[in-house]
C-alpha cells in the first residue's frame, strides 16, 4: 500500500467536512450556558456559542423574540456569514454561505463579546422574519416555527400551527 491514496483520502476527507458546515445550519442545537434567562425587554435577544460542541459549525444561537409577555425561544446551529461591518470579503475562508431558506442577519452580543464573534450569522427564515399569526385572541390560531424532520435539510424550519 501506497502513502499517495492514504493523503488523498485524508485531503479529501478535510475538505468534506468543511463542505458540510453549511449544510448543518438550522439544526437544533442545546445551548450550554443558557441559564432560562433573557434580558427581560420587548424585541429580540440573542444567546451566541462560539464553541457548542453539538454543532459541527461550532455555533449554537438561541433566539427568543420577546412581545413583552411571551417569548419564543429557539436554539439552532448556525454559522457567521459576515464580518461585524456586514462585509463578507475580508476573510473569506472564515465564512460560511447561508443554505436555503435562512437569511443572513446580524444577532445581539453583549458589550464585552470578542470582535471575531461579532457579526451577521445565518438564520433560518421562519426564525428571523416570525410567523404570522391569526386571530390574537384564538390561540389556536397562532403558529409557530418549528424545526426540519429532515436531517438533510436542517435549515428548513417551518411555520406550524400546532
Amino acid at each position: 500500500m501506497t502513502i499517495r491514496p492514504v493523503i488523498g483520502f485524508a485531503v479529501f476527507g478535510c475538505f468534506a467536512l468543511l463542505a458540510c458546515q453549511e449544510e448543518q445550519v438550522g439544526a437544533p442545537c442545546t445551548p450550554e450556558s443558557d441559564d432560562g434567562t433573557f434580558k427581560d425587554q420587548i424585541g429580540i435577544t440573542d444567546l451566541v456559542e462560539p464553541r457548542n460542541v453539538q454543532c459541527e459549525t461550532r455555533t449554537c444561537i438561541t433566539r427568543s423574540n420577546w412581545d413583552g409577555t411571551v417569548a419564543d425561544k429557539y436554539s439552532f446551529c448556525s454559522c457567521k456569514c459576515k464580518n461585524a461591518d456586514g462585509n463578507n470579503a475580508d476573510k473569506p475562508e472564515d465564512l460560511c454561505e447561508c443554505p436555503p431558506n435562512t437569511l443572513c442577519e446580524t444577532v445581539d452580543f453583549p458589550i464585552d463579546a470578542a470582535d471575531k464573534v461579532r457579526g451577521y450569522y445565518c438564520i433560518p427564515k421562519c426564525i428571523a422574519e416570525g410567523c404570522p399569526q391569526g386571530d390574537p385572541d384564538n390561540d389556536e390560531e397562532k403558529a409557530t416555527c418549528t424545526a426540519s424532520n429532515n436531517s438533510d435539510e436542517p435549515w428548513a424550519w417551518k411555520c406550524k400551527k400546532p
